[in-house]
């Protein structure tokens, strides 16, 4: 999952909010979202809007969420999670279906993005909350000729100035779009191609897998080429002489796509109160800050107009680069993790 830009200080703030002038009138709502993903100004000013407080719990992957969630011990009304989890908690019974008539800035969403969901046609569960992609970081007062493609990883001369990101997904789904198939596939015949191909051509000249520290080994250019993010190199320049040589790359044969959605639990103790909260950030001045915080393309093109700050690429251009939005395989997971784990063994 995408590192998040953040205001710092949240969690601790809002425990801090939490447990004074705690009364038996006060409406909380309980959101379950991804560790740096949210503006503190955000909750701020849903709370001096509103008057409902948001108590905040967070976790670092989809993974966590979920296992939190089947622990039984949760009592969070909204979560946030990646398009491929969506699907599986609706196979599972785990969210309510929204009502609409309660979310009216949902209208503000572009529906060419709405079209492109297929882990919940319709938003019948979940509406989004944020879109990104990894992508080729590229120093361009390092690197001067390069072409947008994977096959960026296979110059010698590069060798261990690149790094790959430490995610199974994104690097052979990043291997499987360079051969021709799709980000998603379920095949694990293209998935041990896709595998063999990083092993033979990509990994001998990178210097590491990293889904941690690329951001900073680039900005001290330590790195010249990273797969990932660009908002996480773009917070470890900013301000820096060296940002205006950074330059972010969709590679030519596509990547995945990463769209994180609000949705209800379907044990949720407020309903109520997370429409209301979900109905906010979908405001369009609300929608271009967070927007704006995170360097993410905007969904709601009404919000360009407020938008501050220029993003590194245009959803437009993810879907004119074949990129994919990343969906949930399935059971073809286990053919993605036992490639995964050849490839850290390989020499």
């Amino acid at each position: 999952m995408m590192k998040k830009r953040v205001l710092i200080g949240l969690i601790a703030t809002l425990g801090a909010l939490s447990s004074c002038g705690a009364g038996k009138d006060r409406q909380v709502v309980n959101l379950f979202n991804w560790t740096y993903f949210i503006p503190d100004q955000v909750l701020y000013d849903f709370r001096n809007e509103t008057g409902i407080h948001v108590q905040l719990d967070t976790y670092d992957g989809n993974d966590t969420m979920y296992a939190k969630l089947l622990s039984g011990n949760a009592n969070y009304d909204v979560v946030v999670p990646s398009g491929d989890f969506v699907s599986l908690m609706i196979e599972q019974n785990m969210l309510q279906p929204l009502h609409k008539e309660l979310l009216p800035n949902f209208r503000h969403f572009d529906p060419m993005i709405l079209t492109y969901i297929t882990f919940d046609p319709g938003n019948v569960y979940s509406v989004p909350y944020a879109l990104g992609a990894t992508g080729i970081n590229i120093n361009t007062g390092k690197v001067s000729e390069f072409e947008a493609s994977w096959r960026i990883f296979e110059r010698e001369d590069l060798a261990r100035r690149m790094t790959l990101m430490n995610d199974t997904r994104d690097v052979i789904g990043g291997a499987l779009k360079y051969l021709g198939y799709s980000a998603n596939s379920t095949n694990p015949d293209e998935i041990n191609q896709a595998r063999d191909h990083i092993i033979r051509y990509w990994k001998p000249n990178i210097l590491k897998f990293d889904a941690e520290m690329f951001g900073k080994d680039f900005a001290t250019g330590n790195t010249w080429i990273a797969q990932g993010f660009p908002e996480v190199v773009m917070k470890e320049l900013e301000g820096s002489e060296a940002f205006k040589n950074h330059h972010f790359a969709l590679p030519k044969e596509g990547g995945l796509i990463y769209l994180d959605n609000m949705a209800i639990l379907a044990d949720a103790p407020h309903p109520d109160l997370a429409h209301q909260l979900i109905n906010y950030i979908l405001r369009l001045d609300v929608h271009a800050f967070i927007m704006d915080e995170f360097w993410y393309p905007t969904l709601m093109p009404e919000a360009e107009a407020l938008r501050r700050v220029a993003v590194p690429y245009s959803i437009e251009g993810l879907f004119a680069n074949n990129y994919e939005f990343r969906e949930n395989v399935g059971d073809a997971v286990t053919y993605y993790t036992q490639a995964w784990n050849v490839i850290m063994q390989s020499k």
